[in-house]
Order: structure tokens, then sequence, then C-alpha cells
């Protein structure tokens, strides 16, 4: 009987420590959750003003709106496979693009196209 009691009493202990702990969490979640949307709204602000950065550049280059969508890709990390399969064309279709945009850039490889917007992300 005397165990009984005991466990009881270790169960409604431990009950107590569970449930304050999951209002905790639940705080914190909270709180996360409003840091999370405050930064949300930052950053878009800034990629507002990053895409017409981009723009302005890929005006200066006279890309096409196609060319522009593509290069928008690269940019993203996307390989000419997933960019090819996103549009629904095959890869020599976003090669030949990207020569062009890469021709009109005065840049010759992706890595160099990509390179020259790093500084766009990079604030030192």
């Amino acid at each position: 009987m005397a165990l009984s009691v005991v466990g009881m009493i270790a169960l409604g202990l431990n009950y107590f420590k569970m449930a304050r702990s999951l209002r905790e969490s639940r705080s914190m979640l909270v709180r996360s959750s409003e840091e999370v949307q405050v930064w949300r709204r930052e950053s878009e602000k800034y990629l507002r003003n990053l895409a017409e950065i981009l723009d302005r550049q890929f005006d200066s280059w006279g890309l096409s709106d196609a060319e522009r969508e593509f290069a928008r890709l690269v940019l993203k990390g996307y390989s000419v496979r997933v960019i090819a399969t996103k549009r629904f064309v095959v890869q020599k279709t976003i090669r030949t693009q990207l020569s062009s945009i890469y021709f009109k850039s005065g840049l010759s490889t992706q890595q160099e196209f990509i390179s020259f917007f790093l500084p766009l992300f990079f604030v030192s």
C-alpha cells in the first residue's frame, strides 16, 4: 500500500513537471514563430530590392523574358536537368538559353555568372 502511494505521488510530480515543460515549449514555439514572421517581413523587403537589382542588370545585358527566367533559376542553384524538367523542355534548350545568357553578359560559364552576383548576397 505504501508503495502505491509513493508511486502515485511520483507519477503526480512527473505529470506536473511534464505539464510545465510543455507550457514552456509552447511559449518558446510562439516566440520562435513570431521571430520567423518578423524575419520574413524584413527579408521580403530585401528580396524585392534584390529582384530589382537583378532586373536592372538583366536589362543592361538585354536578356529576353525566357533568358531572365532561366538566369533566375540558375542563381537559385537549379541544375540544367532540373530547369528542363520544371520548364518541360529538353536540356539542350536550356543549354542554348544559358549560352545566350553567358554571351550577352560577357561571362563564360555558369560559375562566372553566379560569381558575378555573389557580392549582392554577402555584404562585408
